[in-house]
């Protein structure tokens, strides 16, 4: 048998808690709080017409009548809907983009930190390169600035970058001999069912793949598997190891944005890569 004023204690406590959240602008819980209430109410009402039904009604161990009962159900839900329409209402707060200006002397700053890390590394090439391409994008970001406070920071960076750039070359770099980089990844290792997924071009790349060399059948799999929706999900080599997103260019899909399930369209305001929205 329904334990009436157990329902009824519970039916108290989340009506003190949806009201109290209701109180502080607590929206969203408030709302579950309610439903909450009005639901253990619903169980006392249901037991109610039952024991009446019955005639038991005399044994009843509930406080309250049934018109009462009804009057809070209904106030609980109406409350309850209110507020979900109330936030229906209210706009969707936009994401706090960040202009060109700003994201250009962040990915300058993180190219002169990746120098750096480089440098106290011992990697003095790497480092090299690092220090060069945080010149030329400073350089190339104030040619299209009036910001004068952004302007200052760039050319801040750049001259950090300049100094100990120089200083490697007069004490560290041999700067006659080529630097040896690992090239960029190609957007599209595998063109088609019958290029090896471990193909890549490696002349210039100084790690070298230790591993036990696949098979035939292995390697196929690999290659099969790769390919899912149309598109091509290649495994990581070693020279992903190398890769530090930091290119002038920033990477753009060939394939487009990802397609969104009608469930996520419904949260979604819009495509922004993470250093537009955070440092």
């Amino acid at each position: 048998m329904v334990d009436i004023a157990k329902l009824e204690s519970d039916a108290r406590k989340h009506a003190s808690k949806a009201v109290d959240l209701d109180s502080k602008g607590k929206s969203e819980d408030a709302v579950f709080f309610y439903v909450e209430a009005a639901q253990a109410l619903i169980s006392v009402r249901e037991q109610l017409v039952s024991d009446r039904q019955q005639s038991k009604s005399s044994s009843s161990s509930s406080s309250i009548e049934l018109n009462d009962v009804a009057r809070l159900i209904h106030d609980y839900i109406k409350r309850a809907e209110e507020i979900k329409e109330s936030l229906k209402s209210k706009p969707t707060p936009s994401l706090h983009l960040k202009n060109t200006s700003e994201k250009g002397v962040e990915r300058a700053r993180y190219l002169l930190t990746q120098a750096l890390d480089q440098d106290e590394q011992k990697k003095y090439e790497t480092a090299f390169k690092f220090y060069q391409e945080a010149i030329t994008l400073c350089l190339n970001e104030k040619k299209t600035n009036d910001n004068i406070k952004i302007k200052e920071q760039l050319e801040k960076i750049a001259y950090q970058a300049l100094e100990r750039a120089e200083e490697l070359k007069r004490t560290e770099l041999n700067v006659s001999s080529h630097i040896r980089l690992p090239s960029p990844p190609r957007d599209e290792i595998i063109q088609n069912e019958e290029q090896q997924p471990m193909d890549i071009d490696q002349t210039n790349i100084d790690i070298i793949d230790k591993r036990v060399k696949l098979s035939s059948h292995e390697l196929d799999v690999l290659r099969r598997g790769s390919k899912i929706n149309g598109r091509d999900y290649v495994p990581f080599f070693n020279i992903d190891l190398k890769e530090r997103f930091a290119y002038q260019t920033p990477f753009t899909d060939s394939h487009g944005p990802l397609k969104l399930a009608p469930k996520q369209q419904s949260h979604f305001a819009r495509w922004a890569r993470p250093d537009e929205i955070m440092s």
